[in-house]
């Protein structure tokens, strides 16, 4: 019988990308700030087909591959569409 870990959000988990992680305290999970923002109707990818999911519009609640070259945090910081949609963010706020 396996052990069941609980993993759960660090300080270090926001510090380390603090610039577009937001914490929801309702939902119990991060958000992107840019990307439910700064998307084309919230879809993604090629021919903006796919829905935004973790991260975008909805909350990222599973904490067991936050961090890590594979991670889900590294991962959405470099997809394509949230580079865009950080750029769209800072633009809008100037």
């Amino acid at each position: 019988m396996e052990k069941e870990y609980r993993r759960y959000l660090k300080k270090e988990h926001l510090e380390k990308i603090s610039s577009w992680l937001v914490l929801s305290h309702k939902q119990r999970g991060l958000y992107c700030k840019y990307c439910p923002w700064f998307t084309v109707a919230g879809k993604a990818g090629i021919n903006k087909a796919t829905q935004l999911r973790k991260l975008g519009c909805e909350p990222l609640t599973k904490f067991k591959d936050v961090l890590g070259k594979e991670g889900d945090l590294v991962m959405h910081e470099n997809n394509k569409y949230h580079k865009e949609a950080v750029e769209a963010g800072k633009t809008f706020l100037k």
